[in-house]
């Protein structure tokens, strides 16, 4: 229910949620009836085959690779390099391993359900055989970190995830599910002059270890009950617990129900007298949503918010004492019932609220960038572009101007080309409903935000500054952010001059040539590899470099044997995007032509890496690239091997100084930490204003 809880609040904000499946309770056994309820819920149902089975208890811990399987995570690295995904949702810490397949676009979130940390050693401690799956806290504490945000099932829990793990953390309790039981109404009138207790439970220690205890004291106060009271027990529990004999008349077993309400229904009180245990106690969620009344050890009600002492009694005998009080008529079952009223209210208030900050957390980010006045392409917008790009996977960006005046050609042909819509300012001032969480703009000067973001990241030709800030109230200032307001991390990202990103000892040092196929030249390329690098004029200029690579849409095994033989590096397409560094000086060569708008876009994000000067043969292609870079890369175009050598050594001789877009654009992998950092931060002030 909790799952599905989280799942709807995400399909009500149009998420595409996709199930990746690998049963192995149970012996692995589904059915197909279950598979097709999946089915009808989930966008997509990912099976992955599970030969294990669950696993037995070790010596002392457990380890989550007992649980893991890495062909889960081989099969979701599969899907993930084809969809993406924007964010990755795993149940229970051992399935924390599917973050290391994750980027770092992905947001990771890991819902706990149970702290598995040392169970075991309490149940030892008690005489009992530990029936529980235990890790130790080091483990869960590495597989916590693993997350971006950690969901705790109670804030006692969440405090010890904090702290193993230095992640934030969001508590989201058990859905209360409303049910109108028959006998719902009944406790507000007089109270029967037999009150029957009702105790559910499974057959584990915790249970037998509470259920022991109980009759223990009970048995001791018989006088007191008998006649007056009955014991309904329901479930397995009882068949390892020795009924005390002096209560054999009052305490009935039922091992089964049909349906819960069966339960519910024949009892006056609820009773929930855990000793110590860990997780939410899923039945007094449920007594709740029956409307019931309950009596509770402090460990029953453990994460549910009362101000009731009957429901946070510090031991069993406090609770039976309380028991005793409602034989007596000294405590009222209709008093019972309104604590219960009042409780769940609470409690499912909070509930949706933390829900509901899940869901903005796990969606993409609004992001406004504040096109400035006369907007053209030069460095500014080169480094902003290139920014973006490391954005849109995760967010939902906007663009503004201050009237349509301020776009020039250029850029407004860009923004077309790009699929950009652009919106005049006043309309993102004046709405606040999908007000943006992050504004990007080059000077904020001269501009007032009414509502309440949570970063404002400004950036010029040489430097980039961030400002970030807790969520307020809008009116409550006449910005969403204040000069002496908190960073992400005030050592790093206060205030970052661009130039910092460059890697300076290396600078001038590294240079490259990298060469791209394109889909409709792969037939042809190995063959140009070995006339281009054994062309004179190549040979003369080639010890001016430090690396050559090739880079294949389509990879063929011709065209690493001809990149082998003459020197060069070969790649796949994604891995030159992924491992490009930053700050060398480059030169980029397009074999072919580049048809469809994919492959287009595909060989621009290249381009938009850096690049010190481009060769295009395409001319599609060419103009897209002109558009991208600006007037200070060189870009040629070439027919054949030998005009792309001589155009090539006149670029070496006569322009080798690095570009002022080569020179200014971000480090990628600080970008990325930066991009981290905001995510980070945004979790916390969603987390901060639900807990305010």
């Amino acid at each position: 229910m909790r799952l599905l809880s989280a799942c709807l609040e995400f399909k009500r904000r149009h998420f595409v949620l996709d199930f990746l499946y690998y049963p192995r309770e149970d012996g692995a056994i589904f059915s197909s009836e279950h598979l097709d309820q999946l089915a009808a819920f989930f966008n997509v149902v990912h099976l992955v085959p599970s030969e294990d089975q669950w696993p037995g208890f070790r010596e002392k811990y457990q380890e989550s690779t007992d649980i893991w399987n890495d062909r889960i995570g081989d099969y979701f690295s599969f899907l993930n390099k084809r969809i993406h995904y924007d964010f990755v949702y795993a149940n229970y810490a051992p399935y924390a391993h599917i973050f290391r397949y994750c980027g770092p676009e992905t947001v990771r979130v890991l819902d706990t359900h149970d702290k598995l940390a040392n169970r075991r050693d309490f149940l030892e401690s008690q005489g009992h055989k530990p029936d529980f799956f235990s890790l130790s806290t080091a483990e869960e504490g590495q597989l916590s970190a693993m997350a971006n945000v950690v969901i705790a099932i109670k804030d006692a829990e969440a405090d010890y995830y904090r702290e193993i793990s230095s992640r934030p953390v969001i508590t989201i309790g058990v859905p209360v599910e409303i049910h109108q039981s028959e006998h719902s109404a009944m406790p507000t009138l007089s109270s029967p002059e037999v009150i029957t207790f009702g105790f559910i439970g499974s057959d584990n220690a915790v249970n037998r270890l509470a259920l022991i205890g109980l009759f223990d004291i009970v048995s001791g106060r018989a006088a007191v009950f008998i006649g007056r009271a009955r014991f309904v027990i329901v479930g397995r529990v009882l068949d390892a617990v020795p009924i005390p004999s002096n209560l054999l008349d009052i305490v009935e077993h039922v091992r089964f129900v049909d349906e819960l309400s069966e339960f519910y229904d024949r009892c006056h009180v609820i009773l929930v007298p855990t000793i110590r245990s860990t997780g939410l106690k899923i039945k007094s969620v449920e007594a709740l949503g029956y409307g019931k009344p309950i009596i509770a050890t402090a460990d029953g009600f453990d994460g549910i918010e009362s101000p009731y002492s009957f429901h946070t009694c510090p031991n069993q005998t406090a609770l039976v004492e309380v028991c005793e009080a409602a034989i007596a008529k000294t405590l009222t079952l209709g008093e019972l019932t309104q604590a219960t009223e009042r409780v769940r209210e609470n409690y499912m208030r909070s509930y949706e609220a933390n829900v509901e900050a899940l869901a903005r957390i796990c969606g993409k980010w609004r992001v406004a960038v504040v096109l400035r006045e006369h907007a053209t392409l030069d460095t500014f917008y080169a480094s902003l572009f290139s920014l973006l790009r490391f954005f849109q996977q995760r967010c939902k960006v906007s663009f503004y101007y201050h009237s349509p005046t301020d776009l020039s050609p250029a850029m407004a042909k860009f923004m077309k080309v790009e699929g950009h819509h652009v919106s005049v300012l006043r309309k993102m001032l004046e709405v606040r409903e999908d007000a943006p969480e992050l504004i990007v703009t080059q000077d904020d000067s001269d501009m007032s935000w009414t509502h309440p973001i949570r970063a404002l990241l400004t950036i010029s030709s040489d430097a980039i500054s961030l400002r970030t800030n807790a969520l307020r109230d809008a009116g409550t200032a006449d910005r969403g952010f204040s000069a002496d307001c908190p960073t992400v991390n005030e050592r790093r990202f206060t205030s970052v001059r661009a130039l910092d990103f460059v890697d300076q000892p290396h600078w001038g040092a590294r240079k490259r040539i990298t060469i791209v196929v394109s889909p409709s030249f792969t037939p042809f390329a190995a063959n140009f590899l070995l006339n281009f690098a054994s062309a004179p004029e190549f040979t003369r200029i080639k010890g001016d470099y430090t690396e050559f690579r090739i880079v294949s849409f389509l990879p063929r095994d011709d065209i690493s044997a001809a990149a082998q033989r003459v020197g060069f590096r070969n790649f796949s397409y994604r891995d030159q995007l992924f491992s490009d560094p930053w700050g060398a000086r480059k030169h980029l060569i397009f074999l072919g032509s580049f048809t469809t708008d994919d492959q287009i876009y595909n060989a621009s994000t290249l381009v938009s890496i850096a690049s010190t000067t481009v060769f295009v043969q395409d001319e599609k292609l060419l103009t897209m690239t002109k558009i991208i870079c600006g007037a200070d890369v060189w870009v040629g175009r070439f027919s054949n091997h030998l005009e792309l050598v001589s155009q090539l050594a006149w670029v070496n001789r006569e322009r080798n100084k690095p570009n002022i877009i080569s020179r200014y654009r971000p480090n990628r992998g600080v970008l990325s930490e930066i991009i981290e950092g905001l995510k980070q931060h945004f979790i916390n002030d969603i987390i901060q204003c639900c807990n305010a």
